[in-house]
C-alpha cells in the first residue's frame, strides 16, 4: 500500500457496492494478461486470465456479487472451489485495485 491510500482506499469491499476503472487507470492487455498502470502514481498491477476478465467487468461497472457470479458461469472450476473461494478472489483482486487507485466506487 502506498504512503497516500485515503481511509476509502483501505475499506473492505462490498459486494454490491457498484465499482468502476478509475480515470487514472490505463490497461495493456496481451494474449495472457493484462498490465494495469496509475498514470499520475506510476503504480503497476499484473492480471492473469481471471483477473483480467474480473478488469473486463469492471470496465463497464460492476458489483463483486455480480464478477463473482459471471466468474462462477464462464470458468470451469474445479469442484473443490466453492462459491465462497470465488467471492474471496475476487474481493482480493478488488481491493488490491482499489489499493493501487485503479478502481474507484462509482458515483
Amino acid at each position: 500500500m502506498t504512503e497516500n491510500t485515503t481511509q476509502a482506499e483501505r475499506l473492505p469491499i462490498d459486494p454490491h457496492d457498484v465499482f468502476t476503472v478509475a480515470p487514472v487507470a490505463v490497461a495493456a492487455p496481451d494474449d495472457v494478461d493484462c498490465v494495469i498502470h496509475n498514470i499520475e502514481t506510476g503504480a503497476t498491477y499484473r492480471l492473469n486470465d481471471v483477473g483480467t476478465r474480473v478488469w473486463e467487468l469492471l470496465e463497464s461497472s460492476a458489483t463483486a456479487a455480480d464478477i463473482t457470479t459471471t466468474i462462477q458461469a464462464e470458468y470451469q472450476l474445479p469442484g473443490d472451489v466453492t462459491p465462497q473461494a470465488v467471492a474471496d478472489d475476487v474481493t482480493k483482486i478488488m481491493t488490491d485495485l482499489r489499493q493501487f487507485g485503479l478502481i474507484a466506487l462509482s458515483a
